[in-house]
């Protein structure tokens, strides 16, 4: 401090002579003592610059005007204290009573924040800058710390949308008490027996709404809605293997019109009065028993219409050969991805991406494989559709949920609207093995063996299409090997039938940069299109 006041004086009194550069302390000090003599004295703290002071200072009054410095420093904390004290009593006091049970809409609500100097205090504290400036990460820190703070200054009695959602994602992610009772003892979120509370409420509010349709699911605005079901089993361990639970969960899939607003409100779940009650006895649904003739047959009743077009097919076709002629002959920069990106960046027309809303269905406790079940089920979701306004019932289960839900459609006249949809994993399983049992003794598992593909003891999984990932993989490798020394032997045996120098071109732009008008200058070369045809003949 002594060395700027020196510098600002020798900069106004003598500026001829000022040294910005002017750092050694000795000098000034030497200057100092030569100049004031004993009426200074000098004492050097520990990590700190050395203090300079009068020598005629008393050391009462020196005693008296740091211990001034400490309790002003003191008192300060404690108003702050106080006022942030108040202004959270304040807003607790002035905040609506918490509906019962709360629903996310009061969550998200501003009734339960966190008074604004509250969170502002806390940015500054933790970053130096006010909310208006922080950053995301800080603005998230503030809300949390802000919340704790309120629920710990009323004793827990101001609930704040993180205790809540946080013990019940705790609860539900572990289960575990223990954990609960340690974040709550910290302040962090409710205590155990209020969540069981909280749980029962919501369950006890679901079942007095009784509603077939989830509460974000909008009966205005809905464009098209699929309905997924699957079973959901706990397999318990008991002693004879009998008793597990065995249970059907569902998801309904909306997407919503463009020109038309998005409801989201739902319906409301109904408050009650809280009560104390920590569990409910719940009363399973009795399921009338079904009766199905087995490996029924649909009644169809449809004729079918030869497609004379085959521009799309072959236009696929050659979408296939561009790809594999690429990856071949110039993917030396890694340029062209895998069939499913090249289908993507080809693609003319961009779908419209839209936001899809995803309903939970009230779940069934009866198992998916008995067919009264799966009746309940298809009954279900035709009432649902029809809250929907929607024509036809899509449904989609696995395989051998679709296999029996296609047995109780084709014996009654009451499903005629519902299209089950059997999943794409379990139809894409089938197809490879399928595949496996096709190519099996042929040679396939020894090449990929020997290529080290495949490991010898999961060829068995990877032919019989259990092992989904490493099926997929190998097969589209194996297919990639095999148009490669097909389109060698093409190219050996007609060698007139090749692009000219102007179509490989056309190749090569296509490949270093793959998008739809590149592939456009493909089909528009003649030589280009020359090829295409006669490969595509070859491979017939």
């Amino acid at each position: 401090m002594l060395r700027e006041k020196y510098l600002s004086y020798m900069l106004e009194k003598y500026p001829s002579f000022y040294n910005a550069d002017y750092r050694i302390k000795e000098k000034l000090k030497g200057k100092l003592k030569s100049h004031f003599g004993n009426s200074l004295s000098f004492w050097q703290p520990n990590y700190r610059s050395e203090l300079v002071y009068s020598t005629d200072i008393q050391s009462g009054a020196a005693v008296e005007v740091a211990f001034e410095s400490a309790a002003s420093e003191k008192r300060k904390l404690e108003e702050a204290a106080s006022i942030l004290r108040r202004n959270i009593m304040h807003s607790y006091e002035m905040s609506p009573q918490i509906p019962w049970p709360p629903s996310a809409e009061y969550l998200q609500s501003n009734n339960c924040a966190p008074p604004e100097i509250l969170k502002t205090f806390i940015s500054l504290l933790i970053s130096g800058n006010t909310l208006t400036t922080a950053s995301t990460k800080v603005k998230r820190k503030a809300q949390s710390f802000s919340e704790d703070l309120c629920y710990a200054a009323t004793n827990g009695s101001w609930k704040m949308p993180k205790h809540l959602s946080l013990g019940m994602t705790i609860r539900h992610l572990t289960g575990s008490s223990e954990i609960i009772c340690i974040l709550n003892r910290l302040g962090h979120c409710a205590s155990y027996s209020f969540m069981l509370e909280l749980e029962t409420a919501l369950c006890s509010a679901i079942q007095i709404n009784d509603k077939i349709l989830p509460s974000n699911i909008s009966t205005a605005n809905n464009a098209v809605a699929h309905l997924c079901w699957d079973n959901f089993d706990l397999n318990e361990e008991t002693p004879s293997g009998a008793g597990t639970t065995h249970s059907t969960h569902g998801i309904l899939i909306q997407e919503s019109k463009d020109d038309v607003s998005i409801d989201d409100s739902g319906d409301l779940l109904a408050n009650t009065t809280r009560g104390k009650k920590r569990s409910m006895k719940f009363l399973p649904k009795t399921l009338e028993p079904c009766i199905v003739q087995k490996h029924a047959e649909p009644k169809i009743n449809a004729t079918i219409t030869a497609v004379s077009n085959n521009a799309a097919l072959s236009s696929a076709i050659n979408s296939d050969i561009l790809w594999m002629l690429c990856r071949f002959k110039f993917n030396d920069a890694y340029s062209v991805p895998g069939w499913a990106g090249w289908v993507s960046v080809l693609s003319e027309q961009k779908s419209q991406q839209r936001q899809s809303v995803i309903g939970y269905m009230t779940p069934l406790s009866e198992s998916i494989s008995e067919y009264s079940t799966l009746r309940e089920v298809l009954t279900i979701s035709q009432q649902a559709t029809e809250k929907l306004n929607q024509k036809f019932t899509l449904v989609t289960f696995d395989m051998a949920a679709a296999i029996k839900a296609y047995n109780v459609i084709w014996q009654s006249n009451n499903f005629q609207n519902v299209v089950v949809n059997i999943g794409a994993f379990h139809t894409i399983c089938s197809y490879l093995g399928c595949l496996g049992k096709i190519m099996a003794g042929s040679g396939f598992e020894d090449i990929l063996v020997a290529s080290e593909i495949c490991a010898s003891g999961s060829i068995n999984k990877v032919m019989s299409g259990k092992h989904y990932n490493r099926a997929i993989s190998i097969h589209k490798t194996m297919m990639e090997s095999l148009e490669r020394l097909l389109f060698t032997v093409y190219a050996d045996n007609h060698p007139e039938n090749l692009p000219d120098k102007v179509g490989w071109e056309r190749f090569k732009c296509l490949a270093e940069n793959p998008n739809n008008s590149n592939l456009k200058l493909v089909n528009n070369n003649e030589s280009c299109k020359t090829f295409l045809s006669q490969y595509e003949k070859f491979k017939l």
